[in-house]
């Protein structure tokens, strides 16, 4: 169905979907027909086409793409002490006058404890992110009218104070209505209660509202003072509003409130064009995004809506928008949004969906590969800064007055968790890191080194898309063959026969040699004409992930895509080689070497025209999955590590839950490295030396479950009424009362452990809802959606290890008008009831710190 526009108190996530529980005033837990609970076992149709027709899959993408416009952008100082500038043109952002294509990541400082920013924010550099996105929940900071509180987690200023510690720019999305699935979606409640009353019109242009968003903005100016780019700071660009659909006039009105209050800075946002129409051009860059699927959808339905085409190419530099209602949706079935008639705006991202969160009555499930397909679709479809929400996953602060989550309760579309904002984000709220985190560190290094070249090539689709999903991206001489054969929740059979013949300026290009077989579930890109730095590389049927120079040579470093032979073509005229792992064969100034096996050594090793050495490194995908990059001892070096590794200064902090994944390959390598105490054993491997610490041993901890209270009867669900601002009302969440009758289990730790030791436990259950405290304090809570609950305890203070924690879960009723991704795992008894407790393991997260030897 049409996506209808929205209404000033909606989002990008409030889609009006019809179901079957569309319900007036408030209503006790109607039994569901049986079907509704058989929707989560149904898949979207798949294309039975699994061979495609003989021959190569043929595009045209020899036309070049129109100049960057460079004029009529209106934004604030570009230029930063010592003359460095950040400036903007119509294809991308430009930091010294070259393009900057980049990963960001959300990360929201007050939902994080204020002595964890420093490692978490190391984490997210790590993993290949160079700005850091986050709002500004009024509510935190003024909860009670006139006494701000800027404090502890709250403490902005000393939050950018730490980002620019380590070396990363920031984008503040200062509201004043942020959402975020917080309270009032981020209004005090004595702002709310103005607006409810009629006293001030929120979100508008209204004198008597902007008089307290004069306020606000003026205390941001103070916490960023002197942390602008302007000054040398980290902070590059802020977002006024967010997911708004009223005059774009008022968004005009932001800005310029910003700037009167000192927020000087080479880029001003908003996240989409409105359903006021678009501002003027120039003075607001509008941010797109898209998730896999929503928690936030009125429906219980698998997949609803048009998310199958999120993960589907769209040769649109804007590109498919599902779920970013801030885009003001035109009276069609399509997201996308025509550029205002005067200019054209970069393809930029904010909301590219890096996990989900699950609300009440719909459990979103997220698997790795939904965040690293939308990352490659978005890439492919021309978008050139991939922003992702979340990045790393959050606990809701302690409230002063009310708990600080969106709730259906307050008018709001839905029920979020009270304290968990996790998100299933590549780094979750306890800082665990997870596949995806892996994912996408491999693409923010191949756009760190490529995505210049990268930045003005435009998308283009084959006109009649086939059982494979791929597209190109050239300008007009070289590109990228995009492809990704992966729907969420939707297997794919295998392509067979796949080869792709590429019209460019300079002739065909035929990728690969011979036609091949992509299995289900294959996402990669592959480069055509790709400049080396002056080794020109036909193609190639493996994925460039970065670049690093050493002894005058340039090393290129690939992954071979999963069940497809690697080769590589190279223009003879270029380069001559040297040596390599594979088979050679000169063919019309061509050069073939295939027949390669990936590991840490030379693949192959030739040297330009000029004389320059190059070499190419060939890494299966898995051992890609722990490579790493970044500056250490005043330069760039490659770092292959199963752990989490943070670049702290002169430190290399390896953070694992497996003490034998301890162990660290250098290229290029030092000569030794010390753990503080000794020199680390080291052995040759590949170009790599590779360095194995060896931890202390620990015994293996095991928590100590006792059953305190059997559960009491299923609560009866009630379904929101419907209000002006939400239509359907769902089923709604408990609330503290209703905990009475959950079933209880104490949880002991081990006595005498330190509570300086990172633990976390992975509480492996079923039922409803799960609240886990200290005491009679909640410290977080959890929506059942089959995947196990994590909590680190370390935050929570020395009582917690002493005392241990207090479980309640809910039973989950068998007719709960709830949708659940992977509901066909749940076992329900004879009572309809499924209710466990199964295991609880301690999970700890070890580090070992190594130092160059001097």
């Amino acid at each position: 169905m049409p996506i209808p526009h929205m209404t000033n108190h909606l989002s990008r996530r409030h889609f009006l979907k019809q179901s079957s529980l569309a319900t007036g005033a408030a209503a006790s837990l109607p039994l569901l027909p049986s079907f509704i609970h058989g929707l989560a076992a149904q898949s979207p149709a798949m294309d039975p086409a699994a061979t495609l027709t003989p021959g190569p899959l043929i595009l045209d993408a020899s036309s070049h793409p129109p100049a960057a416009q460079t004029g009529g952008f209106h934004m604030g100082t570009s230029v930063a002490p010592g003359g460095h500038t950040l400036t903007l043109d119509s294809l991308s952002l430009l930091r010294d006058g070259r393009p900057w294509m980049f990963i960001s990541g959300e990360f929201q400082y007050s939902r994080c404890p204020a002595a964890d920013w420093r490692d978490e924010l190391l984490k997210i550099k790590a993993g290949g992110v160079s700005v850091v996105t986050s709002y500004i929940f009024w509510i935190h900071h003024e909860e009670v009218q006139d006494a701000w509180d800027w404090t502890g987690q709250r403490d902005l200023h000393q939050f950018l104070v730490t980002c620019r510690q380590v070396g990363l720019n920031v984008l503040l999305r200062i509201g004043p209505w942020c959402h975020g699935e917080v309270r009032n979606g981020a209004f005090p409640n004595w702002l709310q209660k103005m607006g409810d009353a009629k006293l001030i019109k929120l979100r508008s242009d209204d004198p008597g509202y902007l008089a307290y968003v004069a306020k606000l903005y003026e205390q941001i100016a103070q916490q960023s003072h002197g942390l602008l780019w302007k000054d040398g700071g980290p902070v590059i660009a802020v977002q006024v509003e967010n997911e708004f659909s009223g005059p774009s006039k008022h968004l005009l009105t932001l800005k310029q409130m910003a700037r009167d209050a000192g927020i000087d800075l080479p880029l001003y946002t908003c996240t989409g064009w409105g359903g006021g129409g678009s501002p003027s051009y120039g003075e607001l860059v509008p941010f797109a995004g898209a998730y896999a699927e929503g928690f936030w959808d009125r429906s219980l339905e698998r997949m609803p809506g048009g998310y199958a085409s999120v993960l589907r190419f769209s040769g649109s530099r804007r590109g498919s928008a599902v779920a970013m209602g801030a885009l003001g949706a035109p009276p069609d079935d399509t997201m996308d949004t025509p550029p205002p008639p005067t200019g054209t705006y970069p393809s930029f991202t904010c909301e590219l969906g890096g996990g989900m969160m699950a609300s009440y009555h719909r459990r979103i499930l997220i698997y790795p590969q939904d965040a690293e397909s939308i990352a490659l679709v978005r890439l492919g479809s021309g978008v050139n800064l991939l922003g992702f929400y979340m990045y790393h996953g959050g606990e809701n602060p302690e409230g002063k007055l009310t708990y600080l989550n969106e709730t259906q309760a307050t008018a709001y579309w839905n029920d979020l968790p009270v304290k968990s904002y996790d998100f299933q984000a590549p780094i979750g709220e306890y800082g665990q890191q997870r596949e995806h985190y892996h994912w996408l560190r491999q693409i923010g290094l191949f756009l760190a080194d490529f995505g210049p070249g990268l930045s003005a090539m435009s998308s283009r689709t084959p006109s009649t898309q086939g059982p494979l999903n791929w597209a190109v991206r050239s300008d007009g001489s070289s590109g990228y063959v995009f492809v990704s054969h992966y729907q969420r929740l939707s297997p794919q059979p295998p392509r067979e026969n796949v080869q792709f013949q590429i019209k460019l300026g300079g002739g065909d290009v035929t990728v690969p040699s011979q036609p091949v077989r992509i299995p289900d579930n294959s996402r990669f890109f592959w480069p055509l004409n790709l400049d080396l730095g002056g080794v020109k590389l036909i193609s190639a049927s493996a994925q460039p992930i970065c670049q690093i120079e050493d002894r005058a040579t340039l090393f290129t470093v690939f992954k071979q895509t999963a069940a497809v032979p690697a080769e590589f073509v190279f223009d003879a005229s270029t380069a001559t080689l040297d040596s390599t792992t594979g088979k050679a064969t000169a063919r019309s100034a061509q050069l073939l070497i295939d027949t390669l096996q990936p590991g840490l050594g030379e693949a192959i090793r030739l040297h330009a025209k000029d004389g320059k050495r190059h070499v190419i490194l060939l890494l299966d995908e898995a051992t890609s999955l722990n490579l790493w990059k970044g500056e250490w001892q005043g330069r760039q070096h490659l770092f292959l590590t199963r752990a989490t590794l943070l670049l702290d200064g002169p430190a290399l902090r390896l953070r694992t839950e497996d003490p034998t994944d301890s162990s660290i390959a250098i290229f290029p390598p030092p000569a030794n490295l010390t753990d503080g105490h000794s020199a680390v054993p080291s052995k040759d491997d590949g170009l790599f030396r590779r360095f194995s610490p060896r931890p202390a041993p620990t015994a293996p901890l095991r928590a100590v479950i006792e059953p305190a209270q059997p559960a009491g009867p299923p609560r009866t669900i009630p379904i929101a009424p419907s209000v002006p601002s939400r239509k359907q009302g769902m089923a709604m969440q408990p609330e503290d009362a209703d905990f009475v009758q959950a079933a209880v289990w104490r949880i002991k730790l081990p006595a005498g452990i330190s509570p300086g030791r990172d633990i976390r436990l992975r509480i492996h259950y079923t039922g409803d809802v799960l609240r886990a405290y200290h005491g009679v304090k909640l410290l977080d809570d959890d929506f059942y959606n089959t995947r196990p609950f994590e909590i680190g305890l370390r935050r929570y203070g020395p009582a917690v290890y002493r005392d241990g924690i207090v479980l309640k879960i809910l039973p989950l009723r068998e007719d709960a008008p709830i949708y659940i991704t992977d509901r066909g795992q749940l076992k329900f008894n004879d009572a309809h009831i499924a209710l466990s407790l199964d295991a609880i393991d301690i999970i700890e997260t070890r580090e070992v710190t190594l130092l160059a030897a001097t």
